[in-house]
């Protein structure tokens, strides 16, 4: 059974290709969720970042780990005495996810559009390949 291993700065998450999800906390908050899916190519990677601009995020695939790290700023800052609700949350987040095969780093794709990011990263072998026999004699 293949797991997909998701880390964070707050917490780890092995998530089954069945999507049960197993979680070990230290008791912090993640802040970027993510959505995994794969197809025969490729495995896609999913985010919401709103708020953040695409100068404030960076996006690394080193060997089968994929980061997504960035900063979400407050542009307006109320001060405590004033605040009836705080969950928005404005900081450096990340999320590192394991992907269970090889991969193809120089086709990776990543789209920011309308505060989502969707990171394509092809698969190394992404179908079977009928190998020609030659059959001369050496």
């Amino acid at each position: 059974n293949i797991m997909l291993e998701i880390t964070d700065i707050d917490k780890t998450v092995a998530v089954s290709q069945e999507g049960d999800v197993a979680p070990w906390t230290d008791g912090l908050e993640g802040e970027l969720s993510v959505d995994i899916w794969q197809d025969a190519s490729a495995f896609y990677v999913r985010t919401a970042v709103a708020g953040v601009s695409p100068d404030a995020l960076e996006i690394t695939l080193e060997g089968d780990l994929l980061t997504i790290r960035g900063t979400r700023r407050e542009e307006l800052v109320v001060p405590d005495e004033m605040m009836l609700v705080h969950e928005c949350h404005f900081r450096r987040f990340s999320r590192t996810v394991i992907l269970p095969e090889e991969v193809n780093g120089d086709d990776v794709r990543a789209n920011l559009s309308n505060g989502v990011i969707l990171v394509t990263v092809p698969k190394l072998h992404c179908c079977t390949v009928k190998v020609p026999i030659d059959a001369t004699d050496l």
